[in-house]
Parts: C-alpha cells; structure tokens; sequence
C-alpha cells in the first residue's frame, strides 16, 4: 500500500512542494493529493500589476493543471481543520483527505498588530481579489 501525501496551499511552498515530490518519487511509491482553495498558483510578486491592468490577471495566475503532473490529485476547497490524531484534513463542504504525510504551506495573513481602525480603513494585497479591490478604490477616488 503507498502512502497518502497531502500539500496544502498553492503558493509558492505548495507548489514548489508538489513538484519536488513529482520528482522525486517513484510510481507507486506514494499518492499525492494537493489542496487549495484556489485552483491556481498567484505570482505574487506580480499581483500589483494587476491593480493597474486587471487584464494581467491571466498572466500572473497559472492554473494548477499547468503546474502538477496527471498523476497528483487536486482538490479545491477552504481546510477547516486538521485532525493530526486521525490523520484527516477536513474541507469547508464537510470532505474529508486521508493522509499519512502533511505538509502545510496555507500562505501568510496581513498583521494589524492591533492598531484600531486599521484593519477597517486600509487594503491588503495578498491576492488576486485584494487587486481588484484596490483597483476599484482608485478608480472611484479619481472619479471623485
């Protein structure tokens, strides 16, 4: 029986990962499932660009099919939980992934450090949708 692999996220960590383990390891060896609430990996450094022409978005975004081999199994969804004791990792829609090796590489969050009103009055640029939001504030400022 091989054993069950499971990646989570797809920055650069998971999917460096991913294909580390695609090439590295043998047929039957073991089984790679990778999940990730995107189903594309964010060139992250390049995601301002998209601020000022989202028709980059394309450009900067490549779709996990591009990137993993036929034989890794991917999953898109949101990980709730990870239950180390049964070796499950629990998905938004209640699916649950077996594994016998985890790695997890879910990316960073913005820190606030708990300065009031700062969450509420700024913009983040972690990813695809904080561009577009970003866009649309400056648009609407400029109209202003």
């Amino acid at each position: 029986m091989s054993s069950q692999v499971v990646v989570l996220g797809a920055g650069y960590a998971g999917a460096g990962a991913v294909k580390a383990f695609e090439d590295e390891i043998d047929d039957g060896e073991a089984e790679l499932t990778w999940i990730s609430e995107q189903d594309y990996h964010l060139v992250l450094h390049e995601v301002h660009r998209a601020i000022r022409e989202p028709s980059v978005e394309s450009d900067i975004a490549i779709p996990v099919s591009d990137i993993k081999a036929p034989s890794t199994d991917f999953v898109r969804g949101r990980v709730v939980d990870v239950d180390c004791e049964a070796q499950t990792v629990e998905l938004d829609d209640e699916r649950t992934v077996d594994y016998d090796y985890l790695l997890v590489a879910l990316g960073t969050a913005t820190a606030f450090y708990g300065i009031e009103g700062l969450r509420e009055h700024s913009l983040t640029l972690k990813g695809l949708d904080d561009a577009r939001e970003v866009h649309t504030a400056v648009k609407e400022a400029a109209t202003e």
